[in-house]
């Protein structure tokens, strides 16, 4: 079964699904994967601090009980609009998600973020069952040019236009 996620969604997902963040331009996707028990939650902010981010890592962690079982996924938040005050607003979502996850404990080597370039988009994907993630993510233009395609893990920390 594949759950796609809108806006304001947030999901926990079992076993035996697929999901994804559904198009993210300024949004955020996260995704906290647990392997050994093939589940996750999931959710698509437009302002991750003001709609319940860090309730879904709190929920998270009550299921999930050990931290270090815990794999993050967080993608998107590229800024659209260069406007210096309505971008710096944009990008706080980057500061604010780093230091929850952070604050809770997590370690680096168990979290892996990938902000979108300007003006893009971008999809984030996991399989709960086989742990494979897809990132893809691409210009917001006429032309709509990939600038990644693959493993999540594997994606250069910085994405950049081509």
């Amino acid at each position: 079964m594949h759950r796609e996620l809108s806006m304001w969604d947030v999901a926990y997902i079992p076993p035996g699904q697929t999901v994804d963040t559904g198009t993210l331009g300024p949004c955020v996707g996260i995704i906290m994967y647990h392997p050994q028990g093939k589940e996750a939650y999931a959710g698509h902010f437009v302002v991750p601090k003001e709609e319940g981010l860090e309730k879904m890592v709190r929920d998270a962690l009550s299921r999930f009980s050990k931290i270090e079982h815990i794999e993050v996924y967080v993608a998107g938040n590229s800024a659209t609009n260069f406007d210096p005050k309505q971008r710096a607003y944009e990008l706080e979502s980057r500061t604010y998600v780093a230091q929850l996850f952070q604050q809770y404990g997590f370690q680096e080597s168990q979290t892996y973020i990938r902000w979108s370039p300007d003006n893009s988009v971008a999809v984030l994907e996991l399989n709960v069952n086989t742990g494979k993630t897809i990132l893809q993510v691409w210009t917001d233009d006429d032309f709509c040019t990939t600038l990644y395609h693959g493993d999540m893990k594997k994606a250069p920390l910085e994405i950049k236009q081509k």
